[in-house]
């Protein structure tokens, strides 16, 4: 009997452990995601300004290249960074949706549930037993004596650190052992069966917020993770561009520097485009960055 009251002991406990810690984790994700997002933000408002600058560019151009001499380089590039910006207007959407789920998961629903099934398994072993608390005395201070002895022998003081993809069996576990002790000791204790069956609707209804956190932690893992793969790809595609706008650019100055008829206002332009291209680079990867470790911290 006192192996099962020791295993259930350490589940209850392990169990607000593996909660409580993961409520912690959540907390300081959620600040590191609005980091992440806020940082998504300023890359796709660099790339959608890059977008801008080479629109203008490719305006000024038709007016001043008639015979369409030096504008088609420009072209192929202008439609690059513009498919890149509708990502990036994308991503931003996801960071921000992103954020929003990570804001409904109700871990602390999951935590009231345990602590109210602790509470409540805590009367029905007072209940069933005389003097629980000279029992549950002995076994604080020899614990490895009775965990030896314990036919499941999973039980062990690293449980508390469970991902809450371990307390499903946890709980199942801690149904079974409550079942040996209902074995064994006759149900005329008084009001027992009573808190035996409030118990199990307690593991029940744990059980069910559990699946539903599960469920929001997963939501929002995918998110972050279609959000990393679309910060990858608008990482790559500003790389890519890079070389062929800088080579543009030259061109134009090179072209200024014999005709001076090019006019001032497309060297100002491409000299801003230029600019913000350095930007939206340096930006979008150091949003993949956060966005990286954010996804890094949703493996739970």
């Amino acid at each position: 009997m006192k192996q099962q009251i020791d295993t259930i002991s350490l589940i209850s406990e392990n169990l607000l452990k593996a909660i409580a810690q993961a409520i912690i984790s959540h907390k300081q994700s959620e600040s590191n995601l609005a980091y992440c997002a806020s940082h998504v933000q300023r890359a796709v408002n660099a790339v959608l300004a890059l977008a801008s600058d080479l629109g203008s560019i490719n305006s000024i151009m038709q007016v001043e290249d008639s015979n369409n001499t030096i504008t088609k380089p420009i072209h192929s590039v202008y439609d690059q960074v513009r498919r890149t910006a509708k990502k990036a207007e994308f991503a931003a959407q996801l960071a921000m949706e992103a954020s929003m789920l990570n804001a409904e998961v109700s871990l602390n629903s999951v935590e009231a549930s345990a602590q109210n099934l602790s509470e409540n398994l805590s009367d029905l072993l007072t209940s069933y037993f005389s003097k629980p608390d000279i029992l549950f005395s002995e076994l604080s201070v020899k614990p490895d004596k009775f965990r030896k002895k314990s036919a499941r022998g999973k039980m062990n003081s690293q449980a508390g650190k469970a991902q809450l993809s371990h307390l499903q069996p946890m709980l199942v576990l801690l149904q079974n052992e409550l079942q040996v002790i209902v074995g064994v000791k006759a149900m005329s204790v008084e009001n027992g069966a009573i808190l035996y069956d409030q118990v199990r609707k307690d593991i029940s209804v744990l059980q069910k917020k559990l699946i539903i956190a599960q469920s929001e932690l997963l939501e929002l893992s995918l998110k972050i993770k279609s959000l990393t793969q679309k910060m990858k790809a608008i990482n790559r595609e500003l790389n890519n561009s890079k070389d062929s706008l800088n080579r543009f650019f030259d061109m134009i100055r090179k072209m200024k520097a014999i005709n001076p008829l090019i006019s001032d206002n497309l060297i100002s332009s491409c000299e801003k485009a230029q600019e913000d291209s350095v930007l939206a680079i340096e930006l979008s990867s150091e949003a993949l960055k956060s966005t990286i470790a954010a996804r890094a911290e949703k493996n739970l």
